[in-house]
């Protein structure tokens, strides 16, 4: 999920998946553009740079491909790999040989490669690869896979859990606040004390009340657009023309959907001057 290569990663993991297959080897390339699908068969049996920069120029030198097949195989000894780059979220790869050894070395070197390639948002929400179940067609489970995540990947993976937990702990407050006001407890002038400030707290947030909504409305409509706009960062592409992650931030420059994107600034907005409303109040 989310596999995001670049030009030249693009390039190495098709180095790397036609390493080895030297014995009269069948190598092509498909890129399905709506209904139309541009092939290329590589020379001599091998796709190379040219061949991509073939199959791009055909396609009309788009920002991004989101469904190529690339696939290379020789008959003796048996060797095949196959390599599909969405369409969607999924990339999906075969290994097959009648060299178990070679079939597996291929499979973990490729897997290892696919992984690095991915996006930060991918690596956070989809952690391990996954590999079919066996004696099944299409149950799949987590690989076996061992995965080095870093802060960065942490903070991707539970972002919009995070958020959701502001809520919570604003209505654990609130319940808190009209228990003590209501239950202050006992006579004593603690109680009382605490008490008397859930009422300021309670008053002032009547008085405020049509703008704390706002604020939990916008808010929460934030969280809803940041991930949709999410869920499109995790779309398995090729990415052409490649730029700094905050690049995906700007409209003029947004591969994936720029309408969601621009939900999350209108809803942000929003939510900015909500608060700023209550502030300044």
């Amino acid at each position: 999920m989310g596999y995001r290569p670049t030009w030249e990663q693009l390039v190495e993991i098709l180095e790397l998946a036609q390493k080895g297959i030297e014995a009269n080897p069948f190598a092509h390339i498909k890129y399905s553009q709506g209904d139309e699908e541009i092939y290329s068969h590589g020379d001599s049996g091998q796709i190379s740079r040219g061949n991509l920069e073939e199959v791009i120029k055909e396609a009309g030198d788009p920002e991004e491909l989101n469904n190529l097949y690339f696939s290379i195989s020789q008959d003796s000894p048996v060797r095949k790999i196959e390599i599909q780059i969405g369409y969607g979220e999924w990339t999906t790869y075969l290994v097959e040989s009648d060299d178990q050894t070679w079939a597996y070395g291929r499979y973990h070197e490729l897997t290892d490669k696919l992984l690095a390639n991915r996006g930060l948002f991918a690596n956070g929400y989809s952690p391990s690869p996954q590999v079919l179940q066996e004696g099944t067609d299409d149950k799949w489970r987590r690989a076996a896979w061992e995965i080095v995540s870093d802060w960065k990947t942490s903070i991707a993976g539970h972002l919009i859990t995070a958020l959701w937990y502001v809520l919570i702990v604003e209505l654990v407050l609130l319940g808190y606040t009209l228990g003590t006001y209501y239950d202050p407890g006992g006579n004593t002038r603690a109680s009382k004390n605490d008490q008397h400030n859930a009422a300021i707290i309670l008053s002032w947030a009547d008085k405020n009340s049509f703008i704390i909504f706002c604020i939990n409305l916008s808010y929460v409509a934030t969280i809803v657009a940041l991930r949709r706009w999410i869920k499109s960062l995790l779309k398995s592409v090729v990415v052409l023309q490649d730029g700094p992650f905050l690049a995906q931030l700007s409209l003029q420059r947004n591969r994936n959907d720029p309408i969601r994107l621009a939900t999350l600034y209108i809803t942000f907005s929003a939510l900015i001057v909500s608060v700023v409303a209550l502030i300044t109040r």
